[in-house]
């Protein structure tokens, strides 16, 4: 079975504050030329995405230059939606690991896509402890993908989670939907991004393949 992880690219979809929104024109109608083509216009960093060490580090690897596989392996989704909004998401992720070697995504379920679409998506949304993101960039993880809009706090404008985690060399996947499907699963990952010769990031279509 494959689950898919990944919310619709639209006109007028939620972006992150002070990003553009998507462009799309259709520049062929079927029935006055027999095809349908749409041109796209997009931000790297819009609806689910993946953000790679070039989008923070000058001699970072982009979406090209970073290995293929860095973007499909085993998963497991933690639950989080115990989250008090007073506090982080910290090592206690751990507890909740069901393998000995941690899998090469660990991806954290809050159940904050259901707010996709409203302005409460943009507050307030779980982020993680300093002891928890010094751990994952630490670790044999590929990457950490989550289901809220970034890594790190809206006000934190220095991203000092995303810096941990890219200077890492690993990868980070935001803004991920329908995670509560796959938990207590054993599956695949996978959120290959558009090939772009310097692309700091990309949309992707996120899916689980059930094992």
């Amino acid at each position: 079975m494959i689950i898919d992880l990944s919310h619709t690219i639209k006109k007028e979809m939620p972006v992150y504050p002070g990003s553009s929104q998507p462009e799309l024109v259709d520049l062929d109608l079927f029935d006055e030329h027999g095809v349908y083509v749409q041109e796209f216009t997009l931000q790297g960093h819009i609806g689910t995405h993946i953000d790679v060490p070039a989008h923070l580090f000058k001699n970072g690897k982009t979406t090209a230059s970073k290995e293929i596989s860095s973007f499909v392996g085993t998963a497991q989704v933690v639950d989080c939606t115990n989250y008090d909004s007073n506090k982080f998401i910290g090592l206690e992720i751990f507890n909740e690991l069901s393998v000995a070697e941690l899998p090469d995504f660990i991806l954290l379920y809050t159940g904050w896509d259901k707010k996709w679409g409203t302005k409460y998506y943009f507050e307030n949304y779980p982020t993680l402890s300093e002891d928890l993101i010094s751990t994952l960039a630490n670790s044999t993880i590929k990457g950490i993908g989550l289901d809220t809009i970034s890594l790190d706090l809206i006000e934190a404008s220095d991203l000092p989670n995303h810096k941990k985690i890219l200077g890492a060399d690993k990868i980070i996947i935001e803004n991920l939907t329908n995670l509560q499907e796959l938990i207590g699963e054993k599956f695949i990952f996978s959120c290959l991004p558009l090939k772009l010769l310097n692309g700091d990031g990309s949309p992707v279509r996120a899916i689980g393949m059930i094992m």
